[in-house]
């Protein structure tokens, strides 16, 4: 007998076709998941029933009945970018990180780069080459004032692209507009995922089907990698030798990962960002605040749907209604009444935290349209600061009624 090390395990995923349907007879189609070391937590359950027969002896009891199977899966990542730049021409790709976020939010638009082509370009709009792969409520980053500055598209019209906030700076004619990977939200999405989870044990292999959100952290630290937590219910579970790809499965020898399109930034490069809706003037100075420290909560969450022709009694899931869907809060210096005239006079804001620049190497979390509703001061190191708590709700602004345009929150990996 050998005793292994628990933290050696490899992670890999599959987006299923039909719901918790065994997908491991094929584990090339499967992706590697960057998970961090330590953070997989895998709990597996099988309900035991007690039949309750009536008993001769005051401390005997009726065996159980096994019952309803189901796991729950934890694990973090590194919010991280896909390491591929959406220049001119070329299109935005998807990462494990990306197929995670398109199950748990609904909608994904892989984007494609071009080039301004204006001679009259400024900071508020310009021409490209072509826009067909520009979407509003997706982002774009163009080098303004020196160093690459994204911005979430408004409005696309015609070749006419217009960001939410200008830049700082207008670009230069001939200048790549970098696209990205955006997942914004949708109303009912209805796509799982299903995970293998290997020990460093060859007998140590279990399935998870029929996988979707319970809860995901959003984890922002100055000078750390930001993180990003999943806690996934899961319908049914099997052990290596039970699946259809149990010949890799079970008696296996661990093989390497192979990780692909991530490319983690740490958050020093970057900035925060704040805007009144509507308001496309850029101001060095109120619109980009200096945010000392920042939470960033999202409230994802999907019901099962039970059936007794269902998987484990579980036919598919619902994401619930849990509004306001995104949270938040940030500290900024004390500006007099700055902060709490805004939520006196019920402004709508847009919240956008730029974490790296680099194409390929950016992502940005957006809080489309936000009211902010508590400000109070605070002691920030000695310092006089306010900590404001915002809430947001479906964008305002980009308008439409496409779910991307309307969603209250996205991740773009630029």
């Amino acid at each position: 007998m050998s005793i292994e090390i628990h933290r050696i395990a490899r992670l890999r995923m599959d987006t299923e076709t039909t719901f918790a349907s065994d997908l491991t007879a094929s584990l090339g189609g499967f992706v590697d998941v960057p998970a961090i070391e330590g953070s997989v937590t895998l709990v597996v359950t099988t309900d035991v029933l007690n039949p309750e027969y009536l008993q001769q002896h005051i401390d005997e009891r009726a065996e159980g009945i096994l019952g309803r199977k189901s796991a729950r899966l934890t694990f973090a990542m590194n919010l991280a970018s896909t390491g591929t730049a959406a220049a001119s021409g070329v299109t935005a790709v998807q990462g494990a990180l990306g197929e995670i976020l398109k199950a748990v939010m609904g909608g994904e638009d892989l984007g494609v780069g071009s080039t301004i082509n204006d001679a009259g370009v400024a900071a508020t709009d310009f021409d490209v080459t072509t826009a067909t792969g520009f979407t509003a409520g997706t982002a774009i980053g163009v080098v303004a004032g020196g160093v690459t500055q994204w911005r979430v598209i408004e409005v696309v019209t015609g070749f006419n692209l217009t960001p939410k906030l200008a830049f700082s700076t207008a670009p230069a004619n001939g200048a790549v507009v970098n696209s990205c990977a955006s997942y914004y939200l949708t109303q009912n999405p209805t796509g799982t995922l299903q995970f293998v989870l290997q020990g460093a044990e060859g007998n140590d292999g279990w399935v998870t089907l029929g996988c979707q959100l319970e809860s995901m952290a959003i984890d922002v630290t100055s000078a750390a990698l930001p993180r990003i937590t999943f806690t996934f219910l899961c319908a049914n579970w099997l052990h290596g030798s039970d699946a259809a790809g149990a010949a890799n499965l079970d008696n296996y020898t661990i093989a390497a990962a192979a990780y692909s399109n991530v490319s983690p930034t740490v958050a020093v490069d970057g900035q925060y960002t704040q805007q009144t809706i509507n308001t496309q003037t850029y101001n060095a100075t109120t619109s980009r605040p200096s945010v000392s420290s920042e939470t960033w909560a999202c409230s994802i969450r999907y019901a099962p749907v039970t059936s007794p022709s269902g998987t484990q009694t579980i036919a598919q899931f619902r994401r619930e209604r849990t509004a306001p869907v995104i949270t938040g809060t940030f500290r900024v210096p004390y500006e007099g009444e700055t902060w709490f005239d805004v939520r006196t006079d019920r402004e709508d804001k847009a919240f956008v935290r730029q974490i790296g620049t680099a194409a390929g190497g950016t992502v940005l979390l957006e809080a489309a349209t936000a009211q902010v509703v508590d400000v109070q001061r605070v002691d920030e190191g000695g310092l006089a600061y306010v900590e404001v708590s915002w809430e947001g709700r479906n964008d305002t602004e980009t308008g439409g009624t496409p779910d991307q345009e309307e969603s209250a929150f996205r991740i773009h990996l630029g």
